[in-house]
């Protein structure tokens, strides 16, 4: 064998041994859920009943907002309507120079008197965390004023394109006393089989709330925040009062996943799945929750928040580029590493995601370019398959597993194209690291504070109301 041809065979071998080394933690989160089996609580009608029996403490429900005009007059109007609960307050944080997203809470408070519009102090965009914090200024504030009212009991995050389940609330509040930080799923809303871009969201969501939080969580105690339906209890705001600590951290791009991540020992975190019977919805079948998610041909409704994601190439790299500089970099930078092995597996596959999709990308091209040139690799074929078995199982594994979580949320014609939206999600990711490696590095060398970096949102049409009328 000649020089070149050994080295491409130690190329060939090391890509090989890094493909499984990269699955390894995969195949185990596997193997631990299907043994745990840890799966969605059916609840019947009544036991749904009896949660509705439940006296409601007072809930806040907080959305920051910068530059969201589009979609969040409908996002208020649209879940007021859904929401099946009476006794929570809708708090939006809005930027003094966003006058057009200030304009359009006004015109949603006309139908929906429980919002309070919060102007932040400082132009915008600041940090999605100093904006949230600012608002739970604004509701403590809120809390010390009414004196004659009991305190909010749970403050709740979400986002301006959030479609909030109608029974998140009153789930929440059965946990009163009980959880101290709980997260409900988050799914994407369904699109077109043919939109692969929108479809990766879809099926990654639902392997990861299904699958891989709930493990997290029974085996760390801990997970990171979804960034939306998230919900913080009263004790746990005023630990970090007492401690004169922010909740979010300002400076990260992923200010929920760091707080998930850094909670006080002493707070017991919950993360929540449920399948509810749907003909408890079947009254509200004129409702846009119920139309829209077609439950008339569902047995079970999952109690998740819904929105949609990027249904673009470009958006979703830009959005996965923040998420991976947020929690790959910044990540690394506040939390460091752990003590316990299982808390630092987690924060692993948490970041490996930056090299991992670039070693997919190369070793795909790198084995096209074995097989055209016809590079002697010193393998017989007999041997040749040996070794490509175990990577090519844990890829079966890897398809058979996200086409399971995605058929439980979507249904099975919406898993056929899994294997394609697992390749188009890599290269996305490939993409976003590289730009997320870009991002952070220039910030460090020039010493420039990262701002808010969002994406654009839409909310299905006929959900809430379209409000038009100008605000003098």
């Amino acid at each position: 064998m000649q020089f070149s041809d050994a080295l491409y065979s130690m190329i060939f071998f090391n890509l090989i041994l890094l493909f499984i080394i990269l699955g390894l933690d995969d195949l185990f989160i596997d193997i631990y859920f299907w043994l745990k089996r840890p799966f969605p609580k059916k609840y019947r009608k009544e036991d749904i009943d009896e949660i509705l029996l439940i006296k409601e403490k007072r809930i806040a429900v907080m959305i920051a907002a910068w530059k969201e005009e589009d979609v969040i007059g409908q996002m208020l109007t649209g879940n007021k309507k859904n929401i099946i609960y009476d006794n929570y307050h809708f708090f939006v944080g809005v930027y003094p120079n966003d006058r057009e997203t200030q304009n359009a809470v006004l015109r949603a408070q006309k139908k929906v008197p429980n919002i309070t519009l919060v102007v932040n102090e400082k132009e915008g965009p600041t940090s999605k965390g100093q904006m949230l914090n600012f608002v739970l200024k604004e509701i403590d504030k809120t809390n010390k004023e009414n004196v004659n009212k009991e305190t909010f009991e749970f403050v709740v995050f979400h986002d301006c394109e959030d479609m909030i389940h109608p029974l998140s609330l009153k789930f929440l509040n059965s946990f009163s006393g009980k959880f101290d930080f709980i997260q409900i799923p988050i799914f994407s809303l369904s699109v077109g089989k043919s939109n692969l871009v929108a479809g990766c969201y879809m099926d990654e969501f639902a392997e990861c709330h299904l699958k891989d939080l709930p493990v997290r969580l029974l085996l760390t105690q801990r997970f990171p925040s979804a960034g939306v339906g998230t919900a913080m209890s009263r004790k746990m705001l005023d630990l970090y009062k007492k401690n004169k600590k922010d909740i979010f951290y300002e400076k990260s791009l992923t200010e929920d996943y760091i707080l998930g991540l850094t909670l006080f020992d002493e707070l017991k975190s919950l993360f929540f799945t449920a399948r509810i019977e749907s003909s408890f919805f079947e009254k509200m079948e004129k409702n846009s929750w119920f139309k829209n998610l077609s439950l008339k041909n569902k047995k079970y409704d999952f109690l998740a928040t819904r929105e949609f994601f990027p249904k673009r190439i470009i958006p979703a790299i830009k959005q996965r580029a923040r998420w991976t500089t947020g929690i790959v970099f910044q990540g690394t930078e506040i939390i460091g590493f752990k003590k316990k092995f299982f808390d630092n597996l987690f924060l692993w596959r948490d970041r490996k995601g930056l090299f991992s999709s670039s070693v997919v990308i190369f070793s795909f091209f790198y084995f096209i370019f074995c097989f055209s040139y016809s590079i002697d690799l010193g393998l017989k074929m007999s041997s040749f398959y040996l070794i490509i078995f175990i990577p090519l199982l844990m890829m079966i594994n890897r398809v058979l597993q996200r086409a399971f979580f995605s058929t439980l949320v979507y249904g099975a014609e919406f898993s056929v194209y899994v294997f394609f939206k697992i390749i188009l999600s890599n290269i996305v990711n490939f993409v976003a690291s590289w730009r997320s490696f870009y991002q952070y590095f220039s910030g460090k060398i020039l010493k420039r504070q990262l701002t808010w970096s969002k994406t654009g949102h839409e909310i299905l049409t006929d959900f809430g109301d379209e409000l038009k009328e100008e605000i003098s």
